[in-house]
C-alpha cells in the first residue's frame, strides 16, 4: 500500500508511514502586511513535477491601502512515489529594508518517516512542516479494555471516536476531557483508557479512531483601518481529517489482587493443598476464565487446565484450587467472552506465582515406668513432634463414639486447656503387657 502527506504554508507540515498513504498540509503567512513582499512556496516531487505553487505579490509597494496578503491552507495527497520531496520558499522585500532570500528543503522518504516538525524563513515569510498522519496498529495487535491508547507529537486539535452502535463520530474531548493533554508542537496528544468512556466500558470489537488539525485565523486580504494599521479581512478557518486507523478491543484480563497465604497440605503425605485467588472483578454474562496449572520449572500439572465460569467461582470474585500436592507453582490464564457468535480472549494473559507447603511429618515417642510390684500401677508417657497441634490419642481401653453416623474409638486430646501441648501422662491401673497407640494432630494425620 502507499503512504499520504500534508503540507501547511506558514507551516508547512510533512511526515510519512511505511507502507501508508499520507496527507501533507499546506501552510503559508507572509508574516508582514507593511512591507513590499516578494514570496513565493513552492513542493515539487522527484520528477520535478510541481505540485503546489502560491505566489503572493504586494503590488502596490508604498501604498498600505493597496496591500495585498493571504494566509492559507491546502491539503494534498501524496504517495510514497512521489519521494523525495524539495520544499522551497523564497522571500523578497522592497520597502524600509530589502530582502532576497531562498530557502529550500529536502525531504526523503526516511526523513519524512523520522520528521517531527522543522521551519524554513525567507524575509517576512515562513513554512513550518510537521506530519499529518496517524500510524495503523501492528497487524492483529489487540488492545484490551483496560489498555490506554497513546497518540503522541501528531498535528491534531481534535480526537474521534466512531459510537459502536450509532456509528456517529465522537469528540473524545466531550467524553474524556483528561484524555486530551497539549503537547509540544502545540497541538494534543491523545492518552485514552478505553473503559473510562462510557460508550467504550465493556464493549469489545473493532474501535474507529480518526483526529483533526484546525487552522484559524487564515484570510485573503487586509484593509487599512483610520489608525494606519494593517487588518486582515475575511478571517476564517479551515479542518482537515487524518485516516481513519482501528484497534480490535478485548477484554481486560482481570487482576488477581490477593492470593491467600499459608497454603499447607493437611498432611505431610497428602495432596490436599489448596489456594485461594481473589479477583479485582466479577465475571461477565457470558466470560469464563482460561486457567492453566505449571509447577515452577515450567512443567504442565496434570489436569492442571480448567475452565471457570461464573456460576463454579467459589464466591462472586474469588476461586479455590484444590487437592494440590507441596509444590512451587505458576498460574496463567485469560478470559473468554462469547458474544453471540463471537469470541473474544481477554489481553494479555496475566501470571500468578503461589506456594503450596506441608507440614512437618508427625512423630511421637512413647516410655512408661515399670510397677513397683505384679499388677501395680504405671504412668504412660506419650511426646509428639510435628504436625499440626493439637495432638489426641486413641483411648487405650478401646471406648468408642459416634461421629458423623459411624462408630470411632473415642480420641482423647493431650491437655484440652492447652492446645500447643506435646506431651500426656496416662495412669495405667491394671497395666496390660501390650498396647496399641495411635496418636493423630488436628487434621487426623497419623505418624508415616
Amino acid at each position: 500500500m502507499k503512504k499520504i502527506i500534508t503540507f501547511f504554508l506558514l507551516c508547512i507540515s510533512v511526515n510519512s508511514y511505511s507502507q501508508k498513504p499520507k496527507n501533507i498540509i499546506v501552510e503559508y503567512n507572509p508574516q508582514s502586511a507593511f512591507l513590499q513582499f516578494v514570496s513565493v512556496v513552492r513542493v515539487h516531487n522527484k520528477n520535478n513535477v510541481l505540485v503546489y505553487e502560491d505566489n503572493y505579490t504586494d503590488v502596490n509597494a508604498f501604498s498600505y491601502n493597496s496591500l495585498i496578503g493571504k494566509k492559507t491552507a491546502t491539503l494534498i495527497n501524496l504517495t510514497e512515489a512521489d519521494y523525495p520531496l524539495k520544499f522551497s520558499l523564497r522571500g523578497e522585500t522592497l520597502y524600509t529594508t530589502n530582502c532576497n532570500e531562498n530557502k529550500d528543503i529536502v525531504f526523503t522518504l526516511e526523513k519524512y518517516n523520522s520528521l517531527g516538525t522543522e521551519s524554513l524563513f525567507a524575509c517576512t515569510a515562513s513554512a513550518e512542516i510537521r506530519a499529518f498522519y496517524l500510524d495503523n496498529p501492528e497487524t492483529n495487535d489487540n488492545v484490551s479494555s483496560c489498555d490506554v491508547i497513546s497518540i503522541k507529537n501528531k498535528p491534531i486539535t481534535n480526537y474521534y471516536y466512531k459510537h459502536p452502535v450509532s456509528g456517529e463520530w465522537i469528540d473524545i474531548y466531550t467524553v474524556a476531557p483528561n484524555a486530551i493533554l497539549y503537547n509540544s508542537i502545540n497541538t494534543n496528544d491523545l492518552n485514552l483508557k478505553i473503559n473510562e468512556v462510557p460508550d467504550l466500558n465493556n464493549y469489545y470489537g473493532p474501535l474507529f479512531l480518526k483526529g483533526s488539525y484546525t487552522v484559524d485565523g487564515l484570510y485573503d486580504s487586509f484593509v487599512t483601518t483610520q489608525e494606519g494599521d494593517a487588518a486582515p479581512i475575511n478571517v476564517y478557518s479551515k479542518t482537515f481529517e487524518t485516516n481513519i486507523i482501528i484497534y480490535n478491543i478485548t477484554p481486560c484480563t482481570p487482576v488477581i489482587t490477593t492470593t491467600s497465604s499459608q497454603n499447607f497440605t493437611s498432611c505431610s503425605y497428602s495432596q490436599d493443598g489448596a489456594v485461594t485467588f481473589t479477583f479485582e472483578r466479577e465475571l461477565q454474562d457470558g466470560e469464563q476464565y482460561e486457567m492453566a496449572l505449571f509447577y515452577q520449572n515450567g512443567a504442565a500439572v496434570l489436569d492442571g487446565n480448567k475452565t471457570i465460569t461464573k456460576n463454579s467461582m467459589t464466591t462472586p470474585t474469588t476461586y479455590t484450587w484444590t487437592n494440590l500436592p507441596s509444590e512451587n507453582y505458576k498460574l496463567t490464564y485469560y478470559t473468554k467472552k462469547t458474544v453471540g457468535s463471537k469470541e473474544y480472549l481477554s489481553n494479555p494473559p496475566l501470571q500468578k506465582r503461589f506456594t503450596i507447603s506441608s507440614p512437618t511429618n508427625l512423630e511421637f515417642t512413647v516410655s512408661a515406668n515399670n510397677p513397683l510390684c505384679n499388677n501395680g500401677a504405671t504412668n504412660l508417657i506419650i511426646e509428639a513432634i510435628g504436625g499440626s497441634p493439637p495432638y489426641f490419642y486413641d483411648d487405650l481401653e478401646g471406648t468408642t463414639e459416634i461421629i458423623n453416623g459411624e462408630t470411632k474409638i473415642k480420641r482423647i486430646q493431650f491437655n484440652p486447656s492447652d492446645e500447643q501441648s506435646n506431651q500426656v501422662s496416662i495412669p495405667l491401673l491394671n497395666p496390660k503387657s501390650v498396647y496399641t497407640i495411635k496418636v493423630t494432630d488436628s487434621k487426623f494425620c497419623i505418624e508415616r
